[in-house]
């Protein structure tokens, strides 16, 4: 509930700024009117009532140094009541509570790395929660890859133990490469890959896609693509043009588990 009235929070602070042509506050969130939570946005606006002290809560955050993703995590943290307005009125009668939640909480947010991040922006890290990372190795898109963005957050003070990443690739002993493609992808998948979705699921971080696995060049493979090597090679002696995309499989697993892609790239179980 309290990440449910802070995203309503956030999508009528974008939905004001519209309205008012003044452009939108929240960056990399302006596109989220455009996702499924909107009608349900609209609906609670309608019951709850007028939303007009939320921008004396925007400028009070500000001048006590909040940004953009920080007054996020602040709003999910101490929404602790069901009717937003009076979340509003608390935090603005006792401006004390920002200052509180600045010492005990640290988000930092990155974007400045070695290629473009393809989707959602940019990176932020929550103070005690654990970035999981997910996407493709190589992008055919030239963007950056997780391995890359892992490597550059670690040179940039991120420590291994904030972030994880599945590392290990399809092992290449014999047991292994004697498999058909599909039956080998299917083993990666069954023994190694969801398991570790499982493990993120469970550590509570923020489940966050550098790729959009809904795109076509995200969920397939191209096997004409492919670099020369014994696996293409496989890959057309078993008439395979195109594979599934683990990162598509990761997306649709999460999906089959209540979670919802949002175009900042986190997966979030509403």
């Amino acid at each position: 509930m309290k990440k449910y009235i802070a995203l309503l929070l956030l999508m009528f602070s974008i939905n004001q700024g519209i309205a008012q042509g003044t452009g939108c506050w929240l960056g990399d969130l302006t596109h989220i009117l455009n996702n499924s939570h909107t009608s349900a946005f609209k609906n609670f606006v309608t019951r709850s009532g007028g939303f007009t002290e939320f921008k004396t809560l925007r400028e009070l955050a500000a001048s006590r140094g909040l940004n953009d993703a920080e007054l996020f995590e602040f709003s999910t943290d101490l929404a602790k009541v069901v009717d937003p307005i009076d979340f509003i009125r608390k935090i603005n009668a006792n401006p004390n509570l920002i200052d509180a939640w600045k010492i005990t909480s640290s988000v930092r947010s990155f974007n400045d790395f070695s290629r473009a991040i393809d989707f959602g922006g940019s990176i932020i890290i929550r103070a005690n929660k654990k970035l999981n990372i997910l996407g493709r190795v190589g992008p055919r898109n030239g963007t950056i890859g997780t391995m890359q963005i892992r490597t550059e957050l670690i040179r940039k003070g991120v420590s291994e133990d904030e972030i994880t990443l599945l590392l290990q690739g399809i092992p290449r002993s014999n047991d292994w490469t004697e498999l058909s493609v599909s039956a080998m992808n299917r083993r990666y998948w069954d023994e190694i890959n969801q398991p570790h979705i499982d493990e993120i699921i469970a550590n509570g971080g923020d489940i966050r896609f550098i790729h959009d696995p809904r795109l076509d060049i995200h969920k397939y493979n191209l096997v004409a693509d492919m670099p020369d090597s014994p696996f293409k090679q496989k890959c057309i002696a078993e008439g395979i043009s195109k594979i599934r995309t683990f990162t598509n499989m990761e997306y649709q697993y999460l999906v089959g588990k209540g979670y919802t892609l949002q175009e900042n790239g986190l997966m979030i179980k509403l």
